[in-house]
């Protein structure tokens, strides 16, 4: 009796954009059998640079949507394309805010020379108020403060980046213009530096099915600077 594997063998994809390499299986929610990595497997990946080694961050997410979602770890990469660029990735789940939809937050324009880029807050309630915060930090705490959300940093909290509280208005997303080295914490305002890792989330006002005032959160959002 022959037993075949349900897993499928088709090759990962391969690109390159941006100064980042990525590989990539199916998505989970195109094909639940996609050859991704799993519990006794093991792949190799590599690529041919002309530039010298120095120590990168590499991202491993998750085949399967959960917490805490993907991970990074250090290892060696080429010195050379991708030193001025921002390597950005959501973490961490959100829970669906009264559009039935997970509020989103993503990053654009950055300008490490004038040192500005823009905050995305997407997928909103129509005409609701909100912040960013961020920190060093990430984490998980389901529900803080009665929240529908989940918070997901950890540590010094500075609230408000850009010095703004945003509004939804009525298109229900938001953007934020953030000065990079006037980044709030609990003690007062600070600079991202060179090599940071940091963490932002948008938290806003909501209401439940019933009506009743409450607040959510947004996926969370890691930046890595050059």
């Amino acid at each position: 009796m022959c037993i075949r594997d349900r897993y499928t063998n088709l090759d990962w994809t391969t690109s390159v954009s941006g100064g980042l390499a990525t590989w990539s299986t199916e998505d989970f929610s195109q094909n639940q059998d996609a050859n991704a990595l799993r519990w006794g497997t093991t792949y190799s990946f590599w690529f041919t640079s002309n530039s010298a080694p120095t120590t990168r961050v590499a991202q491993l997410e998750l085949f399967k949507p959960g917490n805490p979602g993907a991970q990074l770890t250090a290892l060696d990469g080429p010195n050379g394309a991708g030193g001025t660029t921002v390597f950005t990735s959501n973490y961490c789940q959100a829970t669906a805010n009264s559009t039935l939809t997970p509020t989103q937050l993503g990053a654009s324009n950055f300008d490490l020379t004038a040192r500005t880029f823009d905050l995305n807050v997407t997928d909103l309630p129509n005409n609701v108020f909100g912040m960013i915060v961020t920190s060093l930090t990430d984490g998980f705490i389901p529900n803080p403060g009665f929240s529908a959300g989940n918070l997901c940093l950890s540590g010094n909290i500075g609230r408000s980046v850009g010095g703004v509280i945003f509004s939804s208005g009525t298109n229900g997303s938001s953007t934020v213009a953030v000065n990079m080295d006037v980044i709030p914490t609990p003690s007062g305002p600070t600079t991202i530096m060179a090599g940071e890792t940091r963490y932002f989330q948008a938290w806003h006002r909501d209401v439940t099915g019933l009506g009743t005032p409450t607040s959510n959160y947004s996926v969370g959002l890691r930046a890595i600077f050059p």
